[in-house]
């Protein structure tokens, strides 16, 4: 669920995104199985007159493990069973005319980078999926 708090006046513009992601109905943790599976929640802002990127912010969904001298697990910010969560996102827009474009991004990983080199993982296999994507259009006049 999304919810668009974006003000605009006539010399100011704030744009507030909040997403909240809830954990229905699964049972268990999520993301859930092996340990290198990972979620982010990416917010990036862009200016639509010329493309550049003008904030990006990313959260991660995941267990942090040590795997060496002894499996312990570091942290955890998984949602658990019927969790809730809010990830918010706020930046003041520069003085003047303008138009923006906010992406947000909900993405399955089934592993990192990293060890997908350490494992040799096929390229053809498919290693993140996107889950949920919004794009918002502001304008301000």
């Amino acid at each position: 669920e999304m919810e668009d708090r974006s003000r605009f006046g006539d010399r100011e513009g704030t744009i507030d995104v909040e997403l909240k992601l809830s954990n229905e109905g699964a049972g268990h943790t999520f993301p859930t199985g092996d340990p290198d599976r990972f979620v982010t929640v990416t917010f990036a802002l862009r200016n639509t007159a010329d493309g550049s990127l003008v904030k990006t912010q990313t959260h991660t969904l995941k267990r942090w493990i040590l795997w060496r001298p002894l499996i312990l697990e570091l942290r955890d910010n998984r949602l658990h069973r019927s969790e809730k969560r809010a990830y918010r996102f706020t930046e003041e827009v520069p003085e003047g005319a303008g138009s923006y474009a906010l992406e947000v991004e909900v993405v399955y990983h089934l592993m990192t980078e990293k060890a997908l080199l350490k494992i040799g993982y096929p390229d053809e296999l498919p290693v993140r999926h996107v889950l949920s994507r919004r794009d918002l259009r502001f304008r301000k006049r």
